[in-house]
């Protein structure tokens, strides 16, 4: 999938978590950045939240952390040592955790942004965190936001928009493990968006409104239910509608759907789900398909 103008714009961003698993460089980030109207300017201008060796990538794409968190136990000890004097905070957890490295900098940058706390909250089941090399939050400078933009009604969308980086790749139950927590109801008002090496990933569910999907005519746009039944999954500007119908965790009904060729302009296409979560799978590494007749309609 190739930039195209057509990819309607998405909303500012607000924050960035860089997770370790997968080696993205600047040539596959681009590409992605633009189809979502973002470059790296932007990504240097928001709080950058490192999950563990996230840092190395982070660092590898010309990026500084403002914080790292995590057991650590990935991180090289050289760029660990290099953090710390520049005094980057390094949030410690404990090796035996109940939480994964992503799950952790997606709590920390929820209570960053100021998000609502019955919303993104969890429960407890690990030891309290340690921070060295200046304390616990993020330090002046480039951190563009402190609070969200304020709470919003359900159909308003999210408050906010966080993308995530590098957590798609490595082990298969790792990545599967962060999909499952990207979609959960508890994050929707980050506005997650996550860019691997090989998509773009957007969790849809009840309070992200109607969700605009950065793609244009002919590219392919999956969507697969998560945890369960998605329920009133409505779809605009694809070749195959779902108008609230109903997407089942084990049906593989909203795979390989494709944007239409004629979507009218100030109409991009999107997604609305009115309960459950949907995760929307827009593949990079495919061209576009071509419509079926010259008469087909989105």
């Amino acid at each position: 999938m190739s930039p195209t103008p057509e990819s309607p714009p998405q909303p500012p961003l607000d924050a960035l978590i860089v997770a370790g698993g997968a080696v993205i460089d600047t040539s596959e980030l681009g590409p992605a950045l633009e189809r979502l109207h973002w470059d790296l300017g932007d990504l240097d201008r928001v709080p950058l939240i490192a999950a563990d060796s996230g840092a190395e990538l982070a660092l590898a794409l010309g990026l500084m952390p403002d914080a790292v968190i995590g057991d650590m136990d990935s991180i090289s000890p050289g760029t660990l040592s290099l953090l710390e004097h520049r005094g980057v905070p390094i949030i410690r957890h404990p090796r035996d955790k109940d939480r994964t490295d992503l799950e952790l900098a997606l709590d920390h940058t929820a209570s960053l942004l100021g998000a609502r706390s019955g919303e993104i909250s969890r429960s407890g089941g690990t030891a309290p965190a340690e921070s060295t090399a200046g304390g616990p939050g993020v330090p002046g400078g480039r951190s563009a936001r402190t609070t969200l933009r304020g709470e919003t009604p359900e159909d308003a969308g999210p408050a906010a928009r966080v993308l995530v980086l590098g957590a798609g790749g490595g082990r298969l139950d790792h990545l599967l493990g962060n999909l499952a927590v990207l979609g959960a109801p508890r994050y929707r008002p980050l506005g997650l968006v996550m860019i691997t090496p090989g998509a773009v990933v957007m969790p849809v569910g009840p309070g992200s409104g109607e969700r605009i999907l950065p793609a244009g005519p002919g590219d392919t746009v999956t969507l697969l239910a998560l945890g369960g039944p998605a329920v009133g999954v409505t779809t605009r500007g694809l070749r195959y509608p779902l108008h609230d119908d109903v997407l089942a965790a084990d049906s593989s009904l909203g795979l390989s759907n494709v944007v239409g060729p004629a979507v009218p302009p100030g109409s991009p296409p999107s997604v609305t789900v009115a309960r459950g979560t949907v995760l929307v799978v827009i593949p990079l590494t495919e061209g576009p398909n071509p419509p079926r007749s010259p008469s087909e309609a989105p």
